[in-house]
């Protein structure tokens, strides 16, 4: 009877990472896997906005250009080039102020994930340990979320079991 036994792993309920010198834990306990991700997902569809919201400025700033084009046909060239420079100018300062205040929110989106990972306080010595850059901050978010959904696909995870599962087939054929 005991040939007939399957033995199941019981894959770790938490992760932990080791972040300029200090170690957080995860858990991915359904009440806390929920809480993070939504604030996740949060994240991710403000990056689809602001991506969207540059795209539709960057088309924006092409149809203004294009009707220069009409409006001054008749203009010397210079005249033109000097408008459409303007016209970039004035775009380069609305990309700037639709990414910076992109910066200042998630910033804060940042620091909500990371307290609803690992405890209150978290998202602020976090990015305190990245020197107080966004960026650094930001990647360091990246790693972890990209951890984290490694580590939770649970397509991935049965893919990998089967794989086990035949690589242990074929060692018991091999040995018959």
């Amino acid at each position: 009877m005991t040939n007939n036994v399957i033995k199941l792993e019981i894959p770790s309920d938490s992760m932990t990472f080791s972040i300029g010198g200090d170690e957080y834990t995860v858990s991915f306990a359904d009440k806390s896997f929920a809480l993070f991700k939504e604030q996740y997902d949060e994240i991710k569809m403000a990056e689809v906005k602001l991506q969207q919201e540059l795209q539709h400025k960057a088309v924006e700033l092409d149809d203004k250009q294009a009707q220069a084009e009409n409006d001054m046909v008749n203009e010397p060239m210079a005249k033109l080039d000097q408008r459409k420079q303007t016209l970039q100018r004035r775009y380069i300062k609305i990309y700037d102020k639709i990414q910076n205040d992109y910066k200042v929110k998630a910033k804060e989106r940042f620091y909500n994930l990371l307290d609803a990972m690992f405890g209150k306080g978290a998202g602020g010595k976090i990015y305190h340990s990245c020197n107080d850059s966004m960026i650094v901050f930001a990647k360091v978010v990246a790693q972890i979320m990209i951890n984290i959904e490694n580590n939770t696909d649970i397509q991935d995870y049965r893919d990998k079991y089967l794989e086990n599962i035949k690589a242990l087939r074929k060692e018991s054929q091999e040995e018959q």
